[in-house]
């Protein structure tokens, strides 16, 4: 779902088509569709839950045809907004909404990167809060403190994984060589145009896959709806967004690890 270049070839790319910022009561047809999904983002899997800070539970709902007046149900997909960035990754970029980096990696997933994002915003949230209050009873601060040092560490570690040195395939375009530029809003655009000028499904397919080891990592400040996720349960229970949080961080920690990205 979250394959750069897939997501790039399909997308009508109309302002439209992002719901950032949409406000509603709970009857709206989109609300009901994040309650279908148990507020659950369908791309990388972040559990969200009711929340006073957002009635929205810091969850967004894409358009799967990317026609914003089709309201069924069926083709509303609950997503955090990062998953939902990605899948308006020109658009977003080129309105300065993506805060982040291109990265170049075979096997850590998008999912994986948006995860960590999540993880690193929330431990960060949670550490200040703690740091800044009356000392816990607990172990609460020792443990915040401990996964936003490993969220720091893998950040540095993922940051060394920058774009190859060229893209042959794609530099034999006339608009190749902006595919290189440093700057994310002009990669993104040209990106986007690259990917869409291709006229039939066969030679998109081939472009995506050319691109598939494409990756964005989020700047996690750019996370703002941390405090909703935060304040979900599941977040303090023994499970979940805990306990996948010791599979994702050993599995990237692997996959630094053989691509020499750790030391």
């Amino acid at each position: 779902m979250l394959d750069i270049a897939y997501c790039i070839q399909t997308a009508i790319w109309t302002s439209s088509t992002i719901d950032n910022g949409v406000t509603s009561s709970i009857r709206d047809v989109r609300h009901m569709a994040i309650r279908r999904d148990d507020y659950t983002c369908q791309g990388c899997g972040c559990y969200s839950s009711v929340s006073k800070h957002d009635l929205w539970c810091g969850l967004e709902v894409h358009h799967a045809d990317d026609n914003p007046n089709n309201d069924s149900p069926d083709n509303l997909v609950t997503v955090c907004p990062l998953c939902h960035g990605i899948l308006h990754l020109d658009l977003m970029l080129r309105e300065g909404n993506m805060p982040g980096r291109f990265l170049w990696t075979e096997a850590v997933s998008q999912i994986h990167l948006n995860m960590i994002t999540h993880v690193r915003a929330v431990a960060e949230l949670l550490t200040a809060e703690l740091e800044a209050g009356p000392p816990p009873m607990d172990h609460a601060l020792e443990r915040a403190q401990s996964l936003r040092d490993k969220c720091r560490k893998l950040y540095a570690a993922l940051n060394e994984l920058a774009l190859p040195a060229g893209l042959p395939d794609l530099q034999e375009r006339k608009d190749g060589g902006l595919l290189m530029s440093k700057s994310p809003a002009i990669f993104g655009s040209v990106l986007g145009e690259f990917v869409r000028s291709n006229p039939t499904a066969r030679e998109r397919d081939a472009v995506a896959r050319h691109l598939r080891p494409l990756r964005w990592l989020y700047d996690w400040e750019a996370d703002v709806k941390a405090k909703c996720y935060a304040d979900a349960s599941v977040w303090n229970e023994e499970g979940d967004w805990q306990k996948n949080w010791t599979f994702l961080e050993q599995t990237v920690l692997n996959t630094l690890k053989a691509q020499g990205g750790m030391p």
